[in-house]
């Protein structure tokens, strides 16, 4: 079952303090759904073979591109090693990279450890080869054991819920003699007024953990945020904040933080949060500036899982490098214009499961396949540029936008091969030339929505018989409008 904590205890057992003097060379790949065998081998190599000389180490990668898998069976014998195959999903994945793996070499004193939702994918082994642990569900009592221990939310604590279903809860909302709340939760929408300012909550309870604004219309926020040194939880979500004080950077203990706010100006003070987990930036394509114009630090931010809204233009490239190598991050949510040599470490993580990028156009004309073997990346917008049918695509999108694009057919027959693709949008694209479409037969076998928005030089889609397309949640068979005009659908 996925979320139940396979990865998490992976992740701990590899990062254990006693493993690091017993094994040599340590690698993790991600697997997931979609095994692609070549590049899970070549990442566990290039973790293997020792950094001391990059090139030569690139170079010899790449000698034995063909050969990865033996390679890897070799280094595992000659060299005491951990390797880490998290989330195999599938029998199939397993039987084509048990291969890779000395595992019945009584000799080999290297060590596999798997991660799988499937308890079938090692029945035909020994006990004494393979060791299962079957992660298990916690009952109540447990789970909320858990749950003081991340958050530190106890009976000393408050979650406030205030509206019209709970107004009895106004009074302790509104309290200024419950210096011992530690956490306060408020959802509800409107300006802050009198007590209810941000200054006046910190100054009252300076023990809280919890503190979502979200949706709650302030002018500024007050210097007095840094006293919340327990804080947890910041949200600060469509306040309206253009500014934030120099002193965030006092919060050392918040786990989660909330900035999705446009033109926000920021305190070079975020790689100061070394236990940030999960940090969430405007998403529009409007880079984040410091106040001293300085590219945004993000070093030292060790344990962020995930992160959104990054613009990897403006980031400060040492943060930026210790993100991409990073173990812990696992979702990335970013934007790139123009600086390529910042993206490409995180096209090359193997640790991240989920990414999505909004990237220019512009970008992808000296680098057509340079997303080809990023199978994370699930979500793409592409903003601007010109493309015909040598662009590439990873096997794994899932949702595909382009926003002002010139396209060829070519292209669209590039698209219609993505084995995963679900959502496909064209706005405001236009055609490089007359624009009659041919769908195959086995064309968007997988595609349910579909959004074409002012593409004027779009005159006809001619779809094979029995095309899945059909199935498509916005499309049926003859003509189907679409923003007033009619996108006909000829059946052959």
């Amino acid at each position: 079952m996925g979320g139940i904590g396979k990865t998490t205890l992976a992740r701990k057992v590899y990062n254990h303090a006693s493993l690091k003097s017993q094994f040599e060379g340590f690698a993790w790949a991600y697997v997931s759904q979609q095994l692609q065998l070549g590049p899970v081998c070549r990442e566990i190599l290039l973790q293997l073979i020792p950094r001391k000389d990059e090139e030569e180490r690139k170079s010899r990668i790449t000698r034995f591109i063909t050969t990865s898998a033996p390679k890897v069976y070799d280094m595992l014998k000659r060299t005491k090693c951990l390797v880490v195959l998290d989330d195999i999903w599938f029998i199939e994945d397993w039987n084509c990279l048990k291969h890779a793996f000395p595992l019945n070499d009584n000799s080999c004193d290297s060590k596999v450890l798997v991660s799988t939702r499937n308890s079938q994918i090692f029945s035909d082994y020994a006990s004494h080869v393979v060791y299962y642990y079957e992660a298990k569900f916690l009952n109540p009592n447990q789970s909320w054991e858990l749950s003081e221990k991340k958050t530190h939310f106890n009976k000393d604590n408050a979650a406030v819920h205030v509206g019209d279903s709970f107004p009895e809860l106004e009074s302790l909302a509104n309290s200024t003699k419950l210096p011992h709340l530690k956490s306060l939760l408020l959802f509800r929408s409107g300006e802050i007024s009198d007590y209810q300012s941000i200054g006046d909550i910190s100054q009252s309870h300076e023990l809280l953990r919890i503190l979502d604004f979200r949706g709650i219309h302030c002018r500024s926020l007050p210097s007095r945020i840094g006293t919340l040194i327990y804080l947890r939880y910041l949200s600060l979500k469509d306040t309206g904040i253009t500014e934030l004080p120099s002193e965030t950077g006092n919060l050392r203990s918040l786990i989660i933080l909330d900035l999705r706010l446009p033109d926000l100006r920021l305190p070079d003070v975020l790689w100061k949060m070394k236990s940030l987990k999960q940090l969430y930036l405007q998403s529009s394509f409007s880079s984040y500036v410091t106040k001293d114009s300085k590219a945004l630090r993000l070093d030292k931010l060790s344990h962020l899982e995930i992160i959104e809204g990054l613009n990897l233009d403006t980031a400060e490239v040492k943060g930026l490098q210790e993100l991409s190598t990073s173990l812990s991050l696992q979702r990335l949510k970013a934007k790139c214009s123009n600086k390529t040599e910042n993206l490409d470490p995180f096209l090359k993580s193997s640790t991240i499961k989920s990414m999505s990028l909004t990237m220019e156009g512009s970008i992808f004309h000296g680098h057509p396949k340079m997303l080809l073997d990023c199978h994370y990346l699930h979500r793409l917008m592409i903003i601007g540029g010109n493309f015909g049918d040598s662009i590439t695509f990873p096997q794994n999108l899932v949702k595909l936008r382009f926003w002002r694009c010139q396209l060829l057919e070519e292209t669209i027959s590039v698209l219609e091969k993505l084995p995963q693709l679900k959502k496909l949008s064209l706005v405001l694209c236009k055609a490089l030339f007359e624009w009659h479409i041919h769908i195959s037969s086995n064309g968007f076998a997988e595609l349910t929505h579909l959004m074409i928005t002012n593409n004027h030089d779009l005159e006809e889609w001619t779809v094979g018989s029995g095309c899945l397309f059909l199935s498509c949640r916005n499309l049926k068979s003859g003509a189907v409008q679409i923003l007033g005009r009619y996108l006909i659908l000829f059946l052959h």
